[in-house]
């Protein structure tokens, strides 16, 4: 697997996060249907990634500071947990809360979280 897969799993959910927050009540089966093929997408990169040690890197300045982002084996252990939590907690309010008017926002912040604590793991 290519290492632009680390920076991917933190700009796809907020991304899909996103497009909840503006589809709000229009669609009601679609945003669960994003929310829940957004999160299991990243259980299965998290599985997939689980295990492996890579590294992403980009230059930031010219004194040698870099945007990096590291895979290691407690890194994708946590990386891993924080997908499948994320999963089950989509499943579970997709039918929960499928007929809640803000569920939207819910779904939304639920997306930006993920991506934040990818990015914590992967930091």
């Amino acid at each position: 697997m290519n290492e632009n897969v680390l920076i991917h799993l933190i700009w796809a959910p907020a991304l899909v996060g996103l497009l909840v927050l503006l589809i709000g009540n229009r669609v009601r089966g679609l945003r669960e249907g994003m929310v829940l093929l957004a999160t299991f997408a990243n259980l299965y990169l998290a599985a997939r990634l689980f295990g492996r040690d890579m590294a992403w890197s980009l230059p930031w300045s010219w004194y040698g500071f870099e945007f990096l982002l590291r895979l290691y084996h407690f890194g994708g252990f946590i990386l891993l947990a924080a997908a499948g939590f994320g999963a089950v907690i989509a499943l579970y309010c997709s039918a929960f809360m499928f007929r809640h008017r803000q569920a939207n926002v819910f779904y939304a912040f639920l997306l930006f979280s993920l991506s934040l604590t990818n990015g914590v793991a992967l930091s």
